[in-house]
């Protein structure tokens, strides 16, 4: 599938990830070491970064685009389409986007959802949000986010996966622009899902390496071939080509049989590893304050991984705000969210002002709204939003906002 869009600009990326760093020369036991030192040749990957404990793909793309529009200066109240890309989403319904979009403080008049993709989700996330900024009109606002976390459930007995993939979380915005084209090309096929596969959100994924591999050096370079063919671009003109950061291995042989220029390749597979969909904005990131990114640059983009997909993209950039890579082990907690949640709740069984101030001290006694009818039909109202029943002794001992968020732990 080939398409472009017209005057939708890339105007900034940020990335994030994990200060918990992961060496692979840790592996090495009484058995393995001469296999370890292989691999870690052959792959280029020296070391990953996992998320800290309670730490989700979630936190990290949210803290990159945060970090983001502040330094656009954007009003997140103007971002008109929002996109989470990851396997490792943190709800089932609804989608992650919208908590997303509460932490972020975007407004209500936004088109927020999940894409479930992995490594070549960056460059579909990319299609899709040109396809809905082009409804948008001149100055239409959007952000990509791309978040993965496969340290949380890797089978530490696979030696096969273990040494490869990292975590982390990416955010790039996007606007309508005159005057900005892109081109790309979409590529899928599910009969090859066994290639590289996680069944369900606890079992580990799993991945047939040489599979993988001959997939990328035949499918991956053709498309990238074709591509070029297609849209008659030339590759002398590129300034800089961004792959997905598989592993050296994969990417030296794509690189040869592509013809694309080594040197303006740039690499963060050594630091990072196998980052999915974040691998393109990590990289870019990475080499932030090497790349001058505010000058006019020609881009070409390539994701690949699970499905099978896979697809490839051209833009032009200028002016583009390209922040150094973000190290966190900060997290978004679970409290936090259930707090706001309550105070919610709260505010609208009891009919209370917007402006109200609750806080987790608030004590019911000090809202005047609080009595019986009130106690009951709050309670009511919290049973639904948290599925939990709420018993005699637990009606009574509810004196706070802070004894609901006791009680709700518990039941956990």
């Amino acid at each position: 599938m080939y398409g472009k869009f017209h005057n939708i600009r890339m105007t900034g990326v940020a990335s994030m990830i994990p200060t918990k760093v992961v060496e692979n020369l840790d592996l090495i036991n009484d058995s393995n070491e001469k296999m370890v030192k292989k691999q870690i040749r052959a792959t280029g990957i020296k070391r990953k970064h996992y998320v800290s404990d309670n730490q989700t793909a979630t936190d990290l793309c949210t803290g990159a685009a945060s970090q983001l529009l502040h330094e656009l200066n954007w009003n997140p109240e103007d971002i008109k389409v929002l996109i989470y890309v990851s396997s490792y989403t943190q709800f089932v319904i609804p989608s992650t986007a919208f908590y997303i979009q509460k932490k972020l403080g975007i407004g209500v008049d936004c088109n927020v959802f999940d894409m479930n993709l992995s490594c070549s989700g960056f460059v579909a996330g990319i299609e899709t949000m040109g396809s809905l900024l082009q409804h948008c009109g001149e100055g239409g606002k959007g952000l990509l986010l791309v978040g993965v976390t496969p340290s949380m459930d890797a089978d530490k007995a696979d030696e096969g996966t273990v040494p490869l993939f990292g975590d982390g979380g990416a955010a790039a915005a996007f606007e309508v622009k005159e005057g900005h084209t892109m081109y790309f090309s979409q590529y899928s096929d599910g009969s090859r899902i066994p290639a590289l596969y996680k069944p369900d959100i606890t079992t580990p994924l799993h991945m047939e390496g040489m599979e993988v591999f001959n997939f990328t050096i035949s499918d991956v370079a053709d498309s990238i071939n074709d591509f070029f063919a297609h849209y008659h671009l030339k590759r002398e003109e590129l300034d800089y080509c961004f792959l997905h950061q598989a592993q050296k291995f994969i990417l030296n042989k794509l690189i040869d049989f592509c013809d694309l220029p080594e040197q303006k390749c740039p690499i963060c597979y050594e630091e990072f590893g196998n980052t999915g969909a974040v691998s393109i904005p990590a990289n870019m990131c990475y080499h932030a304050d090497e790349i001058d990114f505010k000058k006019k640059n020609r881009l070409f983009l390539s994701g690949f991984g699970a499905g099978l997909s896979w697809g490839n993209l051209w833009m032009e950039t200028e002016d583009l705000l390209v922040l150094p890579v973000i190290y966190s082990d900060k997290k978004l907690e679970k409290e936090d969210w259930e707090k706001e949640k309550v105070v919610d709740v709260l505010k609208k069984t009891l009919d209370l002002d917007e402006k109200t101030d609750i806080s987790i001290q608030t004590k019911m006694e000090d809202i005047p709204e609080w009595d019986s009818f009130g106690q009951v039909s709050l309670l009511s109202e919290l049973e639904r939003e948290f599925g939990v029943k709420f018993s005699f002794d637990e009606m009574i001992a509810i004196n706070s906002v802070a004894s609901i968020l006791e009680i709700l732990e518990k039941k956990k």
